[in-house]
């Protein structure tokens, strides 16, 4: 066998999928420089460490599922890989395994929350905060999720083009949270509010959400028209999607552009993706405890 050269930083690392409501699937490169420094920075914003155990139930193909198991390994800890029906069937498993963190979509939430008092293993999962996104997460929800695990339930928004959020809350400890936001900007990125023209908007004032860093993308691949009419001058990322900025700079997302639909506890954008991501996996199959089927990674 002949020697194995390394990738370079800006090699291409993933090609993601993403679309619209009436689009096809648009692709997204990701370099291992994209993929390393967005990683590393929410290891560090979340304080991750060789002592945590994350649960991934987001599906491999979304970036949230690539980077839940990212950065379990970068911190030297382990990471929980099963789906969304799985977990919610048999959370006397996912206790014994005892996950950290978890990122669970509103969707798997509010089921959670639904099963919950008939089944009181769902409260004992030793988890020390949760993240949620993938769809607006009300206050209401976040507030009943608390109850049942009496730990932080951390909001976000992100794309996946700038793989993965581009604000998320992080320790109450740390920075005060607001009601019906999504949080600050990552580190590394800039926020702004515009108009339809591009000009930008006051705090306040509700219009598009674009973002500029060095974590966005540099555009689709191969369809040049596609990625010309994603930015504004000046590289910034229109996301498509509503909201607004607070006097303190706490991002409040209020409508998602691109229609989505729930499946199974996933996420799917409506058009001809759903089609073609009908059959996909929708879990590593790597265990079993009594029926309970995960793929534990260290």
């Amino acid at each position: 066998v002949g020697s194995v050269a390394w990738p370079e930083a800006d090699d291409l690392a993933l090609l993601l999928l993403t679309s619209g409501t009436t689009d096809q699937p648009r692709r997204v490169p990701a370099t291992h420089r994209n993929l390393l420094s967005t990683c590393s920075a929410r290891v560090m914003a979340r304080k991750l460490t060789t002592r945590d155990r994350g649960l991934s139930s987001a599906p491999a193909y979304f970036v949230l599922g690539l980077a839940g198991v990212a950065e379990s390994l970068i911190a030297g800890g382990s990471v929980i890989v099963t789906s969304a029906a799985e977990l919610v069937r048999h959370p006397d498993a996912v206790r014994d395994l005892r996950p950290t963190w978890a990122w669970l979509n509103p969707a798997i939430l509010e089921t959670i929350l639904e099963a919950g008092p008939a089944n009181p293993a769902f409260a004992e999962w030793p988890l020390r905060h949760i993240r949620s996104g993938g769809a607006l997460v009300t206050p209401e929800l976040i507030g009943r999720a608390q109850e049942l695990w009496g730990v932080p339930v951390l909001n976000g928004y992100g794309t996946t083009e700038t793989l993965g959020y581009i604000s998320a809350e992080e320790s109450p400890q740390t920075i005060p949270r607001k009601p019906g936001s999504v949080g600050l900007a990552r580190p590394g990125l800039e926020i702004v509010i515009r108009d339809p023209e591009g000009a930008p908007l006051p705090p306040g004032v509700t219009g598009e959400i674009t973002v500029r860093g060095d974590r966005v993308f540099s555009g689709y691949l191969d369809d040049p028209d596609a990625t010309a009419a994603a930015f504004f001058a000046g590289g910034w990322y229109r996301t498509g999607d509503l909201g607004y900025l607070g006097e303190d700079d706490y991002l409040f997302a209020t409508r998602r552009a691109r229609e989505m639909i729930n499946r199974q506890f996933e996420q799917w954008g409506l058009g001809l993706e759903i089609e073609g991501q009908g059959a996909a996996s929708r879990f590593a199959d790597g265990g079993s405890n009594e029926g309970f089927r995960w793929h534990l990674s260290a």
